[in-house]
Formats: structure tokens, C-alpha cells, sequence
């Protein structure tokens, strides 16, 4: 991927397409388990005295170590680079093909 981002031009316009859709694809999913990351942590846990959400739950060192805290914060860090990894591929694409039609114009 490097590679053909460091080049000038690419010679095939399927390939710079190709690369528009793997892009999408990752911020797709990205966005998806974002979602799913979101709605876990918007989840009520039901004990016998209150109701308690499970982010709260997380970050409350009366009830947890600090330990699912940092895996939980871990998980949201990968994720977030999951979409700024998808942005960067997808602009990547989208300049080629810009390019491609800029140059089948001229």
C-alpha cells in the first residue's frame, strides 16, 4: 500500500478503484464495531441493589480493577485506528482515480 501511495500515478483505473472499496470496506466494518463498542457500553447491569451501566461499571474502582478499564480503552484506540486506517486508504483511492479521469480528459 506504501508503495502505490508513493507513487505519482497509478496505470490502472480498476486498481485505484479497487482501493476506493477496500477503504470503504475497513470504514464500514470500522463504523460497525464502533456501533457494536458503543451499544456494549450503553448496556444496564442488574444487581440486586442498582442498575448500573456497563461503562460506568468499567471506570468505577470501587467495582473493578483498573485493569478491564485499560483493555476496554484499548479496544476503543484499535478501533479508532481502524477508521482513520480506513479515511487514509480510501483518499488514497480516490486521488488515483481523480487523477486517472484528470489525465483521460487531457
Amino acid at each position: 500500500m506504501f508503495r502505490i501511495s508513493l507513487k505519482h500515478n497509478i496505470e490502472s483505473i480498476p486498481l485505484a478503484k479497487f482501493i476506493v472499496i477496500i477503504g470503504m470496506v475497513v470504514l464500514l466494518g470500522a463504523f460497525i464495531k464502533m456501533n457494536y463498542l458503543v451499544l456494549l457500553g450503553k448496556t444496564e447491569i442488574t444487581t440486586t441493589f442498582t442498575i448500573i451501566k456497563f461503562q460506568t461499571a468499567l471506570y468505577d474502582r470501587v467495582i473493578t480493577s483498573i485493569i478491564p478499564a485499560i483493555i476496554w480503552v484499548s479496544f476503543m484506540t484499535v478501533n479508532t485506528c481502524f477508521l482513520i486506517i480506513g479515511l487514509m486508504i480510501t483518499a488514497v483511492g480516490i486521488k488515483y482515480t481523480l487523477l486517472q479521469e484528470q489525465a483521460k480528459k487531457s
